[in-house]
């Protein structure tokens, strides 16, 4: 009987210890470490700077960019149009710029009427059989001074840009500085680059 009593109060003590290590293990597990803490701090602020970074690249200009004065701008155009690429917008309206002056010397009404809206391209029209088309200045550089206005209404999102030429009339080869206010429009629901000139 005191063997199996001795036993008995063996297997007591050791289910004590087991449980009391237990219990010790668990606490320890189920705790915060300060290397765990700070590292949590540390992934949180590398994603911040990546994500800032992130959306300086997307709508942000560095501040020695010549865009600067457009920058709020920029983040209203983002917040009405789906996928809006900048740099994309703004070299194809340089583009654009480039090619209606073009066409408008030469005095091409068909070229043209795919790059105006209706009331654009009725003056236009005017002013070519008026003669007033008759500078026929060459464009030596094209540079955007600013992006002024971005605002959407009755579901067109017009976009209006300053412009900031160096042209020279090809009769005297004189250069002459020019700044052009522009607007561009399209259709709030269109995806594809479908702009047009609405003023000037």
């Amino acid at each position: 009987m005191f063997y199996g009593d001795l036993h008995l109060i063996d297997i007591l003590i050791f289910a004590g210890i087991a449980a009391f290590l237990f219990f010790r293990l668990g606490g320890v597990l189920g705790k915060k470490t300060g290397f765990e803490e700070k590292n949590k701090q540390s992934i949180s602020s590398e994603e911040f700077e990546k994500k800032t970074k992130q959306e300086e690249i997307k709508i942000g200009l560095k501040p020695e960019s010549e865009l600067e004065p457009g920058f709020e701008q920029l983040k209203v155009a983002y917040s009405l149009i789906n996928k809006f690429d900048h740099i994309e917008f703004l070299e194809g309206a340089k583009r654009a710029f480039e090619m209606i002056v073009v066409f408008f010397n030469e005095g091409n009404k068909q070229s043209l009427q795919t790059l105006l809206t209706k009331d654009v391209f009725t003056v236009f029209c005017k002013a070519i059989d008026d003669k007033k088309n008759q500078e026929n200045n060459q464009i030596l550089s094209i540079k955007i001074e600013s992006i002024n206005k971005v605002e959407k209404i009755n579901k067109k999102i017009f976009i209006t840009i300053a412009f900031l030429s160096t042209q020279i009339d090809s009769k005297t080869d004189k250069q002459k500085s020019k700044k052009d206010v522009w607007t561009f429009e399209k259709k709030a629901n269109d995806k594809g680059p479908g702009w047009l000139l609405a003023s000037t």
